[in-house]
């Protein structure tokens, strides 16, 4: 209430408005606490969370002395992460493991179909080694050799994984991917503002304001989403948007005679890139593969006689889009190869469309039309 920022060495400053938009830290992976990776290890171990540390990783990978990297993360970044490195060193001079305690690559968001596909592709196109349904549990140096000269040469790092059994992988470099943030919200705590117990984060309003003067922005806002409900977002796009949104409110509410607040409409997306597999992914509202899902695709066709194929397990996935429902409402899309329907799958999420559970799939089939229908065929999962 009195508008006062307190600073560590007990200072003081007044204000009239306040931005809070403090950067988060990453997720812990499983079990796994970032901070309490052995020192000896912080030469070997990449948690992907600065510009640095992408500098770090480029010399790593020029580094002789590399022959086995993993990457620990099944979601986004770190699917991006083992192809990116593949792609960039596909001389087969380094060996990338990929560990995940999912089943498969993306698992979390995607339909199983999918990460299937994205998976086998990781394998046969990339030579990337796949370690699924495994739980890391721990990191530590590698003392196999025990000082013996003679002693065979041995990775420095061993990851210790839990599965069907305890195993350990042994690696020159590990890649800690984290996908999503931890809000940074002590200040928010200490200050008493209402922390939202769901998704975390400061609670706001539509125009990102806590209270008078007081607002709040990027990953680290909880805010009512008029189509979706309250959520917390920490994709780039949200950061951009949400932190212009709310420096305009306060600078408009300074501004005499203007008291008016616009309120947040932007639908934040993003976009995810797998190189050297030729997929390109862009995503908006809520996706999470533990919802309906339903992928109109661009139909594989015979070379020859050019006519519709039938679904395999090894077919093709050019370009499609996938619906994610929530009682009949598509609350989630993402854009297969298709970011050029970015607008058009925004303003479906905005309009929260409802689909008949009778004609769901010809329904879905022409909201974005990617070609004729007799073009396109239709999986439910």
């Amino acid at each position: 209430e009195s508008r006062t920022v307190v600073l560590l060495d007990g200072s003081r400053i007044t204000y009239d408005k306040c931005l809070l938009a403090s950067a988060g830290d990453p997720r812990d992976l499983y079990v796994l606490d970032n901070n309490q990776i052995p020192f000896s290890l912080r030469e070997h171990i990449n948690t992907l969370t600065k510009l640095q540390h992408f500098v770090d990783l480029d010399s790593a990978l020029r580094n002789d002395d590399v022959e086995h990297l993993t990457v620990v993360g099944g979601g986004f970044l770190g699917t991006e992460m083992a192809c990116s490195v593949m792609d960039h060193v596909n001389n087969g001079k380094i060996q990338v493991s990929h560990v995940m305690v999912e089943t498969g690559p993306l698992q979390r968001y995607l339909p199983r179909y999918l990460s299937q596909y994205i998976g086998r592709q990781m394998r046969e196109n990339l030579g990337v080694d796949i370690v699924s349904d495994r739980l890391v549990t721990g990191l530590s140096h590698n003392n196999t050799n025990n000082g013996k000269k003679d002693a065979s040469p041995s990775y420095p790092v061993v990851i210790d994984i839990s599965g069907y059994e305890n195993e350990k992988l042994e690696t020159d470099y590990v890649l800690l991917a984290s996908t999503h943030i931890t809000p940074n919200t002590r200040v928010g705590k200490e200050s008493g503002l209402e922390i939202d117990p769901t998704n975390g984060g400061i609670v706001v309003n539509g125009a990102f304001e806590n209270m008078n003067g007081l607002y709040v922005a990027g990953n680290l806002a909880s805010y009512f989403d008029s189509s979706i409900g309250r959520r917390r977002v920490d994709r780039y796009d949200h950061a951009v948007n949400s932190g212009l949104l709310a420096g305009k409110n306060m600078a408009m509410t300074n501004m005499e005679g203007n008291k008016e607040q616009n309120v947040y409409k932007h639908q934040p997306s993003f976009k995810s890139e797998l190189r050297g597999l030729n997929v390109t992914l862009e995503g908006v509202g809520i996706v999470d593969s533990n919802l309906t899902t339903i992928g109109v695709w661009l139909a594989n066709r015979d070379k020859d006689t050019k006519e519709v194929l039938e679904r395999t397990p090894t077919s093709d996935f050019q370009r499609g889009i996938v619906y994610y429902l929530k009682d009949n409402v598509v609350v989630g899309i993402v854009l297969w190869n298709a970011s050029d329907q970015m607008n058009k799958a925004r303003e479906l999420i905005n309009k929260k469309k409802t689909v008949s559970q009778e004609n769901v799939a010809s329904e879905l089939q022409s909201l974005i039309l990617l070609a004729p229908e007799e073009w396109l065929d239709v999986i439910q999962a």
